[in-house]
């Protein structure tokens, strides 16, 4: 059976990672652009995930995922009810990351959360750049979605404490106000990268080009300084799609950084 929850305890803050869907795979190859191709080409395999973290006392989801039902039994499992939810912080808007804002029933679900945004994320909710692209289910989700968080919505451009400790960054390149977040602790803080960095291979060559991305030669420089900023801070990081549960450190080693995946036995301590 695929294990949905992966628990943490990174000093004093609880967390755990939730996987939103069946893992993906593609080629290698497929991702990169033109002249970065590799002679031998490798599967990559991807989890689609949201976290958990309780922070300062706070019920803190990043991502909702893909199924609200789905989502709210994993944090049930968890001891925590959706409508306890303080914070939800959205790193993009693409589907796998915001779908699980809504019930089927368009029910919001996490109703009494504030919900943080990048402002050119909310505006590609509000306004698709070619809305008659979508289907018309996706079109409804998001005219509901942003109908129902209007009042709920804090919309971030710059780097932006949103609550104590918990602070917005924006992270440009790979989606309209695409972004991540830093989370303190009573040591070294928690870095969830999202989809800034898709795949551990990015730590040691950010530079190597991919297709798909909205602006590349942002994404490029965000996946530098996030790659120096999480070793200069010594975070823990998360990040959305790098092989389960996506939990790990970099380190620099013989001049160059990598990523360290933390090890079961620190990342499955109870709460």
């Amino acid at each position: 059976m695929t294990e949905r929850t992966r628990r943490f305890d990174h000093h004093g803050v609880e967390g755990a990672v939730l996987r939103a869907a069946e893992d993906g795979s593609l080629s290698l190859n497929s991702l990169l652009a033109e002249g970065y191709r590799r002679p031998v080409d490798v599967t990559l395999h991807y989890p689609y995930t949201a976290c958990y973290l309780r922070h300062e006392g706070r019920h803190v989801l990043i991502d909702a995922g893909i199924d609200a039902a789905q989502a709210g039994e994993d944090l049930g499992s968890l001891g925590v009810r959706p409508e306890d939810v303080a914070w939800v912080l959205i790193t993009h808007a693409d589907w796998d990351h915001v779908l699980g804002l809504l019930h089927s029933d368009g029910r919001l679900a996490y109703p009494h959360a504030r919900h943080v945004v990048g402002r050119e994320a909310w505006r590609s909710l509000e306004q698709p750049e070619d809305p008659t692209r979508l289907p018309e289910e996706r079109r409804a989700f998001c005219e509901t979605l942003v109908d129902r968080l209007r009042t709920r919505v804090v919309l971030c451009e710059g780097e932006t404490e949103v609550a104590e400790g918990i602070t917005f960054v924006p992270a440009p390149g790979h989606r309209a106000g695409n972004a991540v977040y830093e989370l303190s602790s009573r040591a070294t803080p928690l870095l969830h990268l999202g989809d800034a960095l898709f795949q551990p291979f990015q730590v040691e060559e950010p530079d190597v080009r991919l297709e798909g991305n909205a602006d590349e030669d942002a994404a490029i420089e965000t996946r530098r300084r996030l790659v120096q900023r999480a070793m200069e801070k010594e975070a823990l990081i998360l990040a959305s799609h790098f092989p389960w549960p996506g939990i790990g450190e970099i380190h620099l080693r013989g001049g160059r950084p990598v990523w360290v995946p933390v090890t079961a036995k620190d990342a499955e301590r109870p709460f």
